[in-house]
């Protein structure tokens, strides 16, 4: 359907109810299922966005926070900032992924935060305000790379009413190149391992050595199957289902 015109750059995708959200560079839009644009808000800077089933919405702002100065950015459905929380552990360009995380929002709109790199999960409210923080049980515990530098232990997550998924990362078939994953663990909303459920056979990604690259990957949970979508190597859709 009609918009700006301007999705060559986008960060992220989600689900807003009957809408869905679209996060440019420096732009959320909110759009129908058929296309049509609703409203849109500038916001500077890049970031993954989430929707409260309120309306209100956060962006991740992940490894652009060393630029942008917090991790997290919380605006309510009229777009009007709520706070900015979470100070960046990294200081400097080219420790970006100190800072890269994944979080979502739950149905009573708490936010679920957890970093790539530290098997740790916190949960903030709207306002910015620290409800949780825990140590993560898993079967991966953290570890280096050869340079030092942590290597990363979730590749991605998702939250839904059923509680928090994380796709674990292969870290012994792993390469700076391409990132292998097996893994999924299910929390509850106190970071209690809950399941884990293991792929038939690892799935692949390629990390792009130029970081704005068409670079996607997302996956989601309903009803005993797992979508994933990959941007790299190839485009492709794969979904799997479990036994519980």
């Amino acid at each position: 359907g009609y918009g700006s015109g301007n999705y060559d750059a986008i960060c992220s995708a989600a689900p807003a109810g009957s809408l869905l959200a679209v996060n440019t560079v420096g732009l959320i839009e909110f759009f129908t299922r058929a296309g049509k644009p609703v409203k849109r808000f500038f916001i500077r800077g890049r970031g993954d966005v989430a929707v409260a089933q309120n309306g209100s919405f956060l962006i991740n702002r992940m490894y652009d926070s060393f630029r942008l100065g917090k991790c997290l950015e919380t605006y309510d459905e009229e777009g009007k900032l709520i706070n900015k929380f979470r100070t960046p552990r990294c200081t400097r360009k080219g420790e970006e992924i100190l800072d890269f995380s994944f979080s979502g929002i739950t149905s009573d709109n708490k936010i679920i935060y957890m970093p790539a790199t530290i098997d740790s999960g916190f949960i903030y409210d709207f306002k910015g305000n620290l409800v949780l923080a825990k140590k993560v049980n898993s079967k991966l515990k953290p570890y280096k790379l050869k340079d030092g530098t942590p290597g990363a232990l979730i590749e991605d997550a998702y939250v839904s009413d059923e509680g928090i998924f994380v796709v674990r990362v292969k870290r012994k078939m792993s390469t700076e190149k391409i990132v292998f994953f097996d893994l999924i663990e299910q929390y509850d909303f106190n970071f209690d391992l809950v399941a884990s459920y293991h792929f038939a056979k690892p799935l692949t990604m390629t990390v792009p050595t130029e970081p704005y690259s068409p670079w996607y990957h997302n996956f989601c949970y309903k009803d005993d199957v797992f979508y994933f979508m990959i941007s790299q190597p190839f485009e492709q859709l794969i979904a799997f289902k479990v036994d519980k």
